[in-house]
């Protein structure tokens, strides 16, 4: 079975054919092709691990991505890493490709590594606060990544500039929560 292509590769090349530019326009998609395996071969030990990723709203409210589809969920893939199962398995929400988390159910982001995104500080302090947050063992284990918002953004918009700046930012701090 082959690895998906980045996810930027078709917008880049219909731009790069429309602007009469195709060879160029390859040529950048081969280069992100390129640093996309690279991190896959350089992190084996991302293969087969899961993931939990998604944003915390100002008012606390959480969501995670709960479809492989999506594109920060394929970001990851690339890397080897696979989706919680438990998070497929969530009803969605009012976004696509999102579920609602409660308070109550926070258990059902742990994974080999857990990513969060926040939109403000205070809603980090608040989460990061909360005993049934310190009770999740990734986080117990330090396979929590507060992931910064541009970072995150990179990676659920891709494009060719987003997808190297994702793989820059975010893979060290994968490597580092996997080893824990």
């Amino acid at each position: 079975m082959s690895k998906p292509r980045p996810l930027a590769a078709l917008t880049t090349t219909r731009v790069g054919k429309a602007l009469g530019r195709s060879d160029a326009a390859t040529a950048v998609v081969a280069k992100v092709e390129n640093a996309v395996k690279t991190a896959r071969e350089t992190n084996p030990g991302f293969a087969g691990r899961t993931f939990t990723i998604g944003p915390v709203q100002p008012d606390g409210t959480i969501f995670t991505i709960n479809n492989a589809t999506d594109s920060s969920a394929l970001f990851k893939a690339q890397l080897g890493l696979k989706l919680s199962s438990k998070l497929t398995g969530l009803p969605p929400g009012n976004f696509p490709g999102r579920a609602t988390v409660s308070r109550e159910r926070l258990d059902v982001l742990d994974a080999d590594v857990m990513i969060l995104t926040f939109n403000t500080p205070q809603a980090r302090t608040r989460l990061e606060a909360d005993p049934l947050f310190k009770r999740i063992p990734a986080v117990r284990r330090g396979a929590y990544i507060p992931l910064d918002l541009p970072t995150a953004i990179a990676m659920a918009f891709p494009t060719a500039l987003s997808i190297p700046y994702a793989l820059d930012r975010s893979v060290p701090k994968i490597a580092k929560a996997l080893a824990s």
